[in-house]
């Protein structure tokens, strides 16, 4: 499962870049960069990719070096390294917040898909 994510990296990166294009060229042919719900949209998008950047970062490559698997650290490819013990792993899993991540990245592209649709500023 730690390996599948580094493999999507590249199709998230690509969706993204798609997604942002897509986006502003529909904007323009829609004359709608004047409307505020556009930029919330914008600003969103963004703010959550952040986030999820800063979540995977901060949660996910720590668990990747307790379960002796290489890592990220300060943008660097670290080797791998010894496993710690199975208490320790267990209350780094026990510390993730996938609620939370579920809840951020449905629930802002909900408010997003409700903005496009409604158009309310």
């Amino acid at each position: 499962m730690f390996d599948m994510s580094g493999y999507m990296w590249l199709v998230m990166i690509l969706s993204l870049l798609v997604l942002l294009i897509v986006g502003v060229v529909i904007s323009f042919m829609g004359n709608w960069w004047s409307m505020g719900w556009t930029w919330a949209s914008l600003a969103l998008s963004l703010g959550i990719t952040i986030w999820m950047f800063v979540i995977g970062q901060g949660t996910y490559h720590p668990m990747r070096k307790a379960f002796g698997l290489p890592y990220m650290q300060k943008g660097k490819e670290m080797p791998s390294e010894e496993p710690v013990s199975e208490e320790e792993r267990q209350a780094l899993v026990a510390k993730t917040r996938p609620w939370e991540i579920l809840l951020v990245s449905y629930g802002g592209f909900v408010v997003i898909l409700w903005l496009m649709m409604f158009k309310p500023f």
